[in-house]
């Protein structure tokens, strides 16, 4: 079986990439024939035009090789970069998957003034042999698009390191948050969020991984340096080591796919909060194996963290049920078997 596989660089800082590359880890070049196309770089807007264009031409002088064309994609720019792809796929009668990552889909459609982005729906998406999504909120979503019977959920999943979680400590109170860092992931809110509690939780402090897309924020995070740390980017070492350490992670995002770093976090026993958006509201079951809030609410993420702070063992009850969530049902060996039995079948 030979797949030709589309998305990011893998070298990119972010969600698609990690999916993609969580995939190779899992060894799924090692089932099928895979040959994967980076169609966007981090840096600047010359470097990310010539590595399109690279993209454009490899893609047309390989595409009659393969069985499969597997387009990874999310919202905004990534949906018209992608077309190119999905008609070409089409023009050479490729079996065709379309796999719909991000969040923010709902805002990218609502927002569609023009109707360039109805006859997108209409039109390209329907191209679609097979259309992936993340959670069965999406599915639902897209069915109001494209045939429903087009449609499967397959969840992100990562690799689970071997960690007993009975070990962890969970007295104290140290927060993760791992991700873009801007306004549309929750941060200002989070910051309001530990300054509150900071006067009944004088230890708490705040961990953040990731880029920074505000510069506001930064300069916010650099006059609270003494309990809100930035770390920069963390590779697989670094994001261990955080995760261990911290008791708490927290997602306050605006809108999600399905976050591969909360799956992380829960794999490390970290109680996880995330917000009522996109794919997060069905990762895990509210108060049983996670925490879900109201997006945009500093009070909510508030009393979310409170209740945390001041019962260790009911921290330690959402952190050992959330790593078990993630052990049964996120694992990437089962994820990654999903895939190839959705390939088989095409």
């Amino acid at each position: 079986m030979r797949i030709l596989m589309v998305g990011p660089d893998r070298s990119v800082q972010g969600g698609i990439s990690g999916v993609v590359n969580n995939y190779y880890r899992a060894g799924l070049d090692k089932k099928v024939q895979l040959h994967y196309i980076g169609t966007m770089v981090d840096g600047k807007k010359v470097k990310k035009l010539i590595k399109a264009l690279q993209s454009y031409i490899r893609f047309a002088l390989c595409v009659s090789k393969y069985d499969i064309i597997h387009v990874n994609m999310a919202a905004d720019a990534s949906y018209y970069r992608k077309i190119y792809f999905i008609c070409v796929s089409k023009l050479f009668h490729k079996k065709l998957i379309i796999h719909q990552h991000g969040g923010d889909v709902e805002h990218f459609f609502d927002s569609d003034v023009k109707g360039i982005r109805r006859k997108i729906r209409y039109t390209i998406l329907d191209m679609a042999d097979v259309f992936l999504v993340l959670a069965p909120i999406w599915k639902d979503f897209f069915g109001n698009i494209i045939p429903k019977e087009k449609i499967y959920v397959l969840p992100n999943g990562i690799e689970v390191p071997k960690y007993d979680v009975s070990k962890k400590d969970y007295s104290d109170c140290n927060i993760a948050y791992i991700g873009r860092i801007c306004r549309e992931k929750g941060i200002q809110e989070l910051y309001d969020a530990v300054e509150t509690l900071k006067q009944e939780f004088p230890s708490i402090h705040l961990y953040l991984g990731g880029k920074w897309e505000s510069e506001e924020l930064h300069s916010i995070q650099k006059d609270k340096d003494e309990y809100i740390s930035y770390l920069g980017w963390l590779g697989t070492e670094q994001k261990k080591n955080i995760l261990q350490k911290c008791s708490v992670f927290v997602m306050p995002s605006y809108f999600e796919g399905q976050c591969i770093a909360v799956l992380e976090a829960m794999a490390y026993g970290c109680a996880a909060i995330a917000t009522r958006v996109g794919g997060l509201q069905q990762t895990f079951c509210d108060g049983e194996d996670g925490v879900l809030i109201d997006p945009q609410s500093a009070g909510a993420l508030i009393k979310a963290l409170r209740n945390l702070l001041l019962d260790e063992q009911y921290k330690r009850k959402v952190g050992t049920a959330g790593r078990n969530k993630v052990k049964s049902k996120f694992d990437i060996q089962t994820i990654m078997e999903q895939l190839l039995e959705i390939y088989r079948n095409m």
